[in-house]
Parts: C-alpha cells; sequence; structure tokens
C-alpha cells in the first residue's frame, strides 16, 4: 500500500477488498499518464497507449514507404496516416519531349521542346501563297529592318556582273547570277537573298541598263 501512494495512488487500507486496490493502481495509471496529450488519430493502427487513465487504441493507417513517379502536369495526394519514408520524383523532361525536330524545321520566332531543350525556330514561310512580289523601277526600295528579302534585278545588258555590284541596306545570305551565253543579246539577271539592315535597299549595277527591280518580303 505504501508503494502505491508513492506513486500517486491514494493508500488503501490494508484491510480494504481487491476492489479498492484496483480503484488506487488506476489512480496510480492516472496519474502517471495526465501529461499524455495522443488521441487515437495520432497512434498507429491497432496499438495501445496510456492517456490521462485510459487505454486508447489507435486508429492512424500505416501506409509503409511512400514512392512515385510523376508526370509533368501530374500530381500526387499523400495519404493521411504515418510513413515511414520515401521518394516522390518528376520524371526528367528529356524523356516526355520525345522528338526529331530542329530549330530549321519550326518556324522563325516559334520554340518548342526537343529532348529537354527549349529551341527556337528559324525556318521562314516561303509559301508562295504569302509573299507579294513587288516591282520598282528604281534602284531603291523601303524594306523592313530584320526581316529577309529576296531580290530579282533584271538587266538588259547581258554581262551584267555581279561582282561589280553593290547593295547597302541588306546583309546579303546568298545570290545567283544568270545570264546567256557571251556575245547573247538577251539580258541578264541577278538573284539576291539577304536580311534587311537599314530602311532602305539600295541595289547598284555594273551597268546602269537594268530595268527594273523585282522584290519581296519572305517573312
Amino acid at each position: 500500500a505504501d508503494y502505491i501512494e508513492e506513486a500517486g495512488g491514494e493508500k488503501p487500507e490494508y484491510t480494504a477488498e481487491k476492489e479498492e486496490y484496483g480503484e488506487a493502481i488506476n489512480g496510480i495509471v492516472a496519474n502517471i499518464t495526465k501529461d499524455a496529450t495522443a488521441t487515437k488519430e495520432q497512434i498507429l493502427l491497432g496499438r495501445t497507449a496510456w492517456v490521462k487513465g485510459q487505454l486508447i487504441t489507435g486508429t492512424m493507417p500505416n501506409n509503409g514507404a511512400v514512392n512515385k513517379t510523376l508526370k509533368a502536369g501530374e500530381s500526387y495526394t499523400i495519404p493521411a496516416g504515418y510513413t515511414s519514408g520515401g521518394t516522390v520524383t518528376a520524371q526528367d523532361l528529356a524523356s516526355q519531349t520525345q522528338g526529331d525536330a530542329t530549330a530549321e524545321d519550326i518556324a522563325e520566332g516559334k520554340t518548342a521542346w526537343v529532348k529537354g531543350k527549349k529551341i527556337i525556330g528559324s525556318a521562314l514561310n516561303n509559301s508562295l501563297d504569302n509573299i507579294a512580289f513587288t516591282i520598282v523601277k528604281s534602284s531603291t526600295f523601303n524594306a523592313e529592318v530584320g526581316k529577309h528579302y529576296l531580290l530579282s534585278i533584271a538587266s538588259s545588258t547581258y554581262n551584267e556582273d555581279p561582282t561589280e555590284n553593290t547593295i547597302t541596306g541588306m546583309s546579303v545570305i546568298n545570290g545567283y547570277h544568270m545570264r546567256p551565253s557571251v556575245g547573247g543579246t538577251v539580258g541578264s539577271a541577278i538573284l539576291i537573298y539577304g536580311v534587311a539592315t537599314q530602311t532602305t535597299i539600295t541595289y547598284t549595277g555594273s551597268h546602269t541598263t537594268y530595268t527594273a527591280i523585282i522584290y519581296a518580303k519572305m517573312d
């Protein structure tokens, strides 16, 4: 009985019945567990614990290890309960953006992700349905800086020499010279493709006999 009192229970008389001893022991348990705060939801399912003198059986699910692999845009809802750990990972972007397009396959200025890399397109829209050709009887025409232009210069002189020609306001990407055999009487033509660097493009030929410039903005 002295031990019961020392442990926090109410000391029964030596002549007390068993029930009184039981009540005293319950008082000990209540005293020892009075600071416990766990609820059944915080104790694993099927496990037991004493809280404030009451035996509680846990209801918290044991989910074990949680492992999940997510794709872009997916989410994973973590279930309520206990988990022993685990890893939630996301698939790498390369595995979700499989493709074989290159910058040349994508319209200029447009972007796409291919094998995990962002690609900026460089392909021009060269459909003739979207190209308007303009003829000017002059060596100069207005242009939009940064846009691609195709020029066709018609000359009444068969031997118009492109090596003696100059063009300003344009960064030339490529050029072609077409003329008949030496000594012919048919005029020649020069094709020039490039990017406008100024708001005015001026062509100066090796002869003054060219008749017109046909040009088109390609994008």
